[in-house]
């Protein structure tokens, strides 16, 4: 199986407290998805899901210029690893999927989407925020307000795909922005401040909510 994927995600300096000199690391941070979808078909040559083409047919969606990343799954929600397909995909291009590099000569029919960072994250219509969780503090190696451990924690309270995330400071409720901290945010993934990845070693203390569909 042979799956070509290329992923760029926002790169910021962060300082190494082991070496005591700053190191190149790469941190995902977007609060916002796109809706998915559709914009092409491989009938002809191959799928091409690029971002010119999502700008083009949704004008409407304020996709940002540079989106952090971009999830890829087939029209009838299989994931492109599970098909062996050789595919290539960026941000900032898109998703591109060519019939004569696949085993068959044939891509499957694939929908995107992209991941922005909105100034001021909104939950749309048809959609509700939870409520605000806090389950870490950074006293350990940092602030861990994962999706995955808040779903486990809080059973039938959070979505399994949030569209959105909300991410602020638990003492005063500001944006996590403000804080000017290294941290890996996604509304899929949730929210992540590491200690060693600080000017100062030590984390401000989070709490996050996600947007999820009203019937979640």
């Amino acid at each position: 199986m042979k799956v070509l994927v290329i992923t760029v995600v926002l790169a910021l300096v962060a300082y190494s407290p082991s070496a005591g000199t700053k190191t190149r690391k790469t941190f995902l941070v977007c609060n916002r998805w796109t809706p998915f979808h559709d914009c092409d078909d491989p009938s002809r040559g191959g799928d091409y899901e690029t971002l010119a083409n999502y700008r083009k047919a949704r004008p409407n969606d304020n996709v940002c210029a540079r989106p952090a990343t971009l999830e890829y799954e087939t029209i009838s929600n299989k994931a492109c690893i599970n098909t062996g397909e050789v595919i290539t995909a960026s941000p900032t291009y898109g998703f591109a999927c060519v019939n004569s590099l696949q085993p068959d000569q044939y891509c499957n029919d694939y929908k995107v989407r992209f991941c922005c960072l909105d100034a001021q994250v909104t939950c749309p219509d048809g959609y509700e925020w939870t409520n605000f969780y806090d389950r870490d503090n950074p006293s350990g190696t940092g602030d861990w307000e994962l999706l995955r451990n808040l779903r486990d924690e809080n059973p039938n309270r959070i979505c399994e795909r949030p569209i959105a995330i909300d991410v602020r400071r638990r003492s005063n409720g500001r944006d996590f922005r403000t804080c000017g901290e290294n941290v890996t945010v996604s509304p899929s993934y949730g929210f992540l401040c590491l200690n060693r990845d600080q000017d100062d070693y030590y984390c401000q203390d989070y709490k996050v909510r996600f947007c999820c569909p009203c019937d979640k």
